[in-house]
């Protein structure tokens, strides 16, 4: 998701430094050398070329730019869209960062769920399983009340088991 960002402010970046280099004189050099085999017409004789008559020239050219208000609109306009890719991508590190805090509290959180059944919660819960099984063969409770004593405690295991995926 950020990489998306980064590589269009990458992008923009390099369209305002070409926009921006279109200002600057430019300079071109060439060399070229060159073979004439046969007769050639010079000065109104025939004259014959073997492959050891070579001919050779050289060009140099700088190029200014004379009428640059439009590349310099273009300049200024990548300039522009340069910053404000900057500002996206900005924005965008940003909002995953506060994605990714999000996620570790809620993390941070489930877990202290989680300890807290661990701790507390599923001890108590093998306690009151042990209680209403006495107490039922004792006949202290009866057969509903142990029912209803053993759905609490399924409960809270589900709730705790629920906690755990939730958490993965």
């Amino acid at each position: 998701y950020v990489l998306t960002f980064k590589h269009e402010q990458n992008v923009a970046q390099n369209e305002w430094l070409l926009a921006k280099s279109m200002l600057l004189p430019q300079f071109s050099f060439g060399y070229i050398n060159q073979t004439f085999v046969g007769w050639q017409m010079v000065n109104n004789n025939d004259v014959f070329y073997d492959n050891s008559n070579r001919f050779s020239s050289v060009q140099f050219s700088i190029d200014v730019p004379l009428f640059a208000r439009a590349t310099r609109s273009k300049s200024k306009y990548a300039s522009l869209v340069y910053e404000e890719k900057q500002i996206e991508y900005q924005q965008a590190k940003r909002e995953q960062w506060f994605k990714l805090k999000q996620t570790e509290q809620a993390i941070f959180r489930q877990q202290e769920i989680i300890n807290a059944y661990e701790k507390t919660g599923l001890p108590e819960v093998e306690k009151l399983k042990s209680n209403a099984l006495l107490l039922m063969n004792k006949g202290a409770i009866d057969y509903s009340e142990w029912m209803m004593l053993l759905n609490q405690t399924f409960a809270v295991q589900t709730d705790y088991l629920e906690a755990i995926s939730i958490l993965n």
